[in-house]
């Protein structure tokens, strides 16, 4: 095999790789949204820690279209804010089905903020939102006003 043949199969070999990696961003983020482990979400929500600190809840579905959507934005999210406590619930987990009741949660993926005590939901699939309330925190005055700030 000929130099120049070479680098074509190592370029096509290359391009292969990026490309089925790419793939597997776009057809399968949710595998990127690893679940919190469950003593650690146990432990949290048995001593109330979420209201004590900045934490951001996630309840997403493995299989659910919507989450699948969303999954990179999350992982990335939560890649960029290292100030916040995450914890990823997995609302197919037996041991979760609690939580939905504590959170009233009917849909996934939502997303609860808790910014020392003060409490924000969203639920859906737009990403700018999904941003937001994962990046931002909330300030609530003495008049019950919603500030958000960086």
């Amino acid at each position: 095999m000929s130099l120049k043949m070479k680098w074509i199969f190592g370029i096509l070999t290359l391009v292969f790789i990026v490309l089925g990696l790419g793939l597997s961003v776009f057809f399968m983020p949710d595998r990127f949204i690893q679940a919190t482990k469950q003593s650690e979400i146990d432990r949290i929500m048995r001593s109330k820690g979420y209201l004590k600190e900045d934490t951001v809840i996630v309840f997403y579905q493995p299989n659910c279209a919507d989450c699948r959507k969303v999954g990179l934005n999350i992982l990335l999210q939560e890649s960029a804010n290292r100030s916040s406590k995450f914890l990823n619930i997995d609302t197919q987990k037996f041991n979760n089905r609690k939580y939905l009741n504590e959170f009233y949660i009917t849909n996934t993926p939502t997303i609860v903020r808790f910014n020392h005590g003060n409490e924000r939901i969203y639920s859906g699939t737009s990403k700018t939102e999904i941003n937001r309330i994962m990046r931002k925190n909330i300030i609530i005055d003495k008049h019950g006003e919603v500030n958000i700030n960086d």
